[in-house]
Formats: structure tokens, C-alpha cells, sequence
């Protein structure tokens, strides 16, 4: 059983996983907790989608890219109170990813 310090601990790098550049560092250091692992994998898809739209969709990607930093402030939030936040349309790739990195830590 987990105490409510390492709880809040575990939060907090959740919420932080939702922040461009910081996600990838968090992931790669704790890949194998479960809720870090998908919030923070949740934060750098957020953050793929949030540069390709800003780039490359002419005229509206603005408005997307606003979109996404929205979602994120959303994931950052629940994953700071210790909720599961899904993704539309992606939550199971998110799921099927965090599956794959913690399949492949313990074959290592």
C-alpha cells in the first residue's frame, strides 16, 4: 500500500508529464509506473499533435494547437488529483503503449 506522500509524489510527476520536453525526461525515468507512464505518454502525444498542427495546418493550426494545450491543462489537472484521464480517439494506442515499454523493461 502506497502512502499518501508517494502518492502525491506520484501526481505531481503525472501532472508534470502533460509538459513539453520535462514529459520525455519523466517517462524515461519512470516508464514503469503504470499512471505515470500513460499521463506522461498522454503529454508527449499531446505535444507531437500540439507542433505538427501549429506547423502545418495553414490557417487553422492556431486554433488546433489551442486546442490540444487545452486538452493537456485538462490531463494535467486529473493526473494531478490522481483521476485517469483518456484521450479521444487515442486512449488505447496510449494504453497499448505504456503495455509495450513495460513488456519490454521486463524482458530486460
Amino acid at each position: 500500500m502506497h502512502s499518501s506522500q508517494n502518492i502525491t509524489h506520484r501526481n505531481r510527476l503525472a501532472a508534470v508529464g502533460y509538459i513539453p520536453i520535462a514529459n520525455f525526461l519523466i517517462f524515461a525515468a519512470h516508464r514503469r509506473e503504470k499512471f505515470v507512464a500513460r499521463h506522461t505518454l498522454n503529454g508527449i502525444l499531446l505535444t507531437i499533435y500540439f507542433f505538427a498542427a501549429y506547423f502545418l495546418i495553414p490557417d487553422f493550426g492556431n486554433f488546433v494547437a489551442i486546442i490540444f494545450a487545452a486538452i493537456a491543462v485538462g490531463g494535467f489537472i486529473h493526473a494531478s488529483a490522481g483521476q485517469k484521464f483518456d484521450l479521444p480517439l487515442i486512449g488505447d494506442f496510449v494504453d497499448w503503449l505504456a503495455k509495450t515499454f513495460d513488456k519490454k523493461q521486463k524482458e530486460i
